[in-house]
């Protein structure tokens, strides 16, 4: 098989700097994969940047991730979902143990406070809701089904859509 030429990546040392420290932050979050893909970073790197990367490593220690760990795999999916535009179907366990078979809509998923969520139009429940990432098993995707109409994000912004409780509270005058 012939070897495949890599263009130059075009970063300069900040940008390296930033990509490795966003990386160990990764890493501190329980991301395995962060540690695999920081090493093929350096190894595409020029000489001189790949000092600059080893250097940001060295030099940097994580204490407290700013994430709880997430699974990548899902992320995955809901951007695939989003992009696509498709529905998801998946298990959810809310925060006094209830179990129930969600069908929704993504939007976005979103990292605030130190967790993941997802917001998404949930179709049976014909809303808008929040869901703990921790807490969906088995995220299916599906085709877009007809006759459904999810309306447009009832919000300017996903933070003023949480900060007035969903909606239900007038927006500060901040």
């Amino acid at each position: 098989m012939p070897s495949v030429k890599i263009p130059p990546l075009l970063l300069d040392a900040d940008e390296v700097c930033s990509l490795v420290t966003g990386l160990l932050l990764l890493e501190a979050g329980g991301v395995n994969e962060a540690a695999t893909v920081r090493t093929k970073l350096e190894q595409l790197l020029p000489p001189k940047l790949r000092q600059q990367a080893a250097a940001t490593a060295l030099a940097t220690q994580v204490i407290t991730p700013v994430a709880a760990p997430v699974d990548w795999r899902l992320l995955g999916v809901l951007a695939e979902a989003v992009a696509q535009g498709q529905n998801l179907r998946f298990t959810y366990t809310d925060q006094h143990s209830k179990v129930s078979e969600r069908h929704i809509r993504p939007y976005r998923h979103a990292l605030r406070k130190g967790a993941w969520y997802l917001i998404a139009y949930d179709i049976q429940r014909t809303d808008w809701r929040l869901f703990r990432l921790d807490r969906i098993q088995h995220a299916t995707p599906e085709p877009t089904a007809t006759g459904i109409d999810v309306p447009v994000f009832p919000s300017p912004s996903i933070e003023e859509w949480l900060t007035t409780d969903f909606g239900r509270l007038p927006a500060s005058a901040g």
